[in-house]
């Protein structure tokens, strides 16, 4: 009662007293659990504040808590520091979710943006349906960031640590819709950015400031879009491997414009597994990303 002017601090907690190092604490399956727990959390208290990166003072129990917290020793962020990462993005003012069973949601808004946020605390996949209706405002773009066992989750995919933008896309009108599959323990943010008025045209073309490689779905049947980023022209060497270290095929292998680049891979030809997609730049970078095909 009368607490409508008292802030809210939601910060990082244990499920475990002392959990051990790539334990469930540290993977997606906690990130999902944090995500339900804080919306039924925010529906009984007044306001949300800003989520900052939160640092501990462990004190004379240092050993009991060594492995709790949003990022390990080697300052790898686990899935749960991607989660509140998430959060950032989110405006203030709360909207109205509606859900079906098996998923839940939130959503908030403000003058310049739209985020939506779903997530699977099942250990099943699960089909999501999406529709965001009467978006009051003309969207530059639409960005959608994913946490699941195979994205910016290092504890379940070590190819993976730092939240992943997996899509981004010109969205249009005042009705968004989306149909994806969810894998267990996901949760998957759409972030709308309002369209910037200008009275000058300018180049919209936006440059990457880091190399990234990512793909899109994983896993996959039979086909994945692997994204890559070169922040500047150079050489570049996109290449599949298998288990075994044997290539099996060669997508790009020129030098090109710094940019965004898209490539399909279609595996129809390949047999259910492990592969690893290997991008080399002429500048020296070097980042392999896992994909799993599943039939």
């Amino acid at each position: 009662r009368n607490m409508d002017s008292v802030e809210v601090h939601l910060n990082e907690f244990s499920y475990a007293i002392s959990p051990e190092t790539g334990s469930s604490y540290d993977q997606s399956r906690c990130a999902a659990w944090f995500a339900g727990t804080f919306k039924n959390i925010l529906t009984t208290m007044p306001r949300l504040t800003r989520f900052n990166k939160t640092i501990i003072d462990n004190g004379p129990d240092d050993g009991k808590w060594e492995n709790n917290g949003l990022i390990d020793f080697d300052n790898t962020p686990k899935a749960k520091f991607n989660l509140f990462k998430m959060y950032t993005f989110m405006p203030d003012s709360g909207l109205i979710v509606r859900s079906d069973e098996g998923l839940d949601g939130m959503a908030s808004i403000s003058d310049t943006s739209l985020a939506v946020m779903v997530w699977n605390k099942n250990s099943s996949p699960k089909d999501l349906n999406l529709s965001v209706q009467n978006i009051p405002f003309s969207s530059d773009s639409l960005k959608i960031y994913l946490i699941d066992p195979h994205h910016s989750s290092f504890f379940d995919d070590s190819s993976s640590a730092e939240l992943e933008l997996i899509e981004t896309s010109a969205v249009s009108g005042s009705l968004f819709t989306d149909k994806r599959s969810l894998l267990q323990y996901s949760v998957i943010l759409y972030l709308f950015e309002r369209k910037k008025e200008t009275a000058v045209r300018q180049n919209t073309t936006i440059l990457p400031k880091i190399y990234a490689l990512t793909n899109f779905p994983n896993p996959f049947n039979p086909a994945t879009t692997i994204r890559y980023h070169l922040p500047k022209a150079t050489s570049i060497r996109l290449t599949i491997y298998n288990t075994l270290g044997q290539e099996i095929r060669t997508l790009v292998n020129k030098k090109q414009k710094a940019g965004i680049y898209s490539f399909s891979f279609n595996a129809d030809d390949l047999a259910s597994g492990v592969y690893f997609v290997l991008m080399h730049t002429g500048t020296g970078f070097v980042q392999i990303k896992k994909m799993i095909l599943l039939r």
